[in-house]
C-alpha cells in the first residue's frame, strides 16, 4: 500500500481520465506525450448512481495501445475495476482502492492481475 499526499477526489477523477497518464506518468515505462492519441470513444454504460457507481467504455489512448477496449467501473465508496482487453486476447484487470487516512491524504491499493492465463487461447 502507498499512502498518496493528494486528495482522494482528485485521485478518483484522476483514474478516470486515462488522457492524464502520457503526461503525469511520462518517462515511466512507455508513457510519453509523443506517444499519445486523442481518444475515439469514451462513454457511459448504463446508470449512474450513488448506491450502484457508473462504468466507462473507452478504447486507448497511446499510440501502444490504441487498438485496447477498456472498461472502467467505479464502486462506492472507493474502488476503480479497470479492464484492458487487447486485440491479441490478451487482458489486464487492475483493481484500485482508495481509503482516506486524513485530510488530503489517503492509502491507495493497486492489485494489478495480469491474466495471462484467464485470457489465452487454450486449443
Amino acid at each position: 500500500m502507498t499512502e498518496v499526499p493528494v486528495g482522494y477526489t482528485v485521485s478518483i477523477e484522476s483514474t478516470f481520465d486515462p488522457s492524464h497518464a502520457e503526461f503525469l506518468h511520462e518517462g515511466i515505462g512507455v508513457f510519453s506525450p509523443k506517444t499519445a492519441i486523442p481518444m475515439e470513444y469514451f462513454e457511459s454504460v448504463g446508470e449512474i448512481s450513488a448506491q450502484e457507481g457508473f462504468t466507462f467504455k473507452h478504447h486507448g489512448y497511446n499510440l501502444f495501445n490504441k487498438d485496447m477496449e477498456v472498461i472502467r467501473k467505479f464502486t462506492p465508496p472507493c474502488s476503480n475495476t479497470t479492464i484492458y482487453s487487447y486485440p491479441n486476447g490478451k487482458t489486464n484487470i487492475f483493481q484500485l482502492y482508495f481509503v482516506p487516512t486524513q485530510p488530503l491524504v489517503f492509502i491507495s491499493t493497486i492489485i494489478a492481475v495480469l491474466s495471462y492465463f484467464l485470457s489465452r487461447n487454450v486449443e
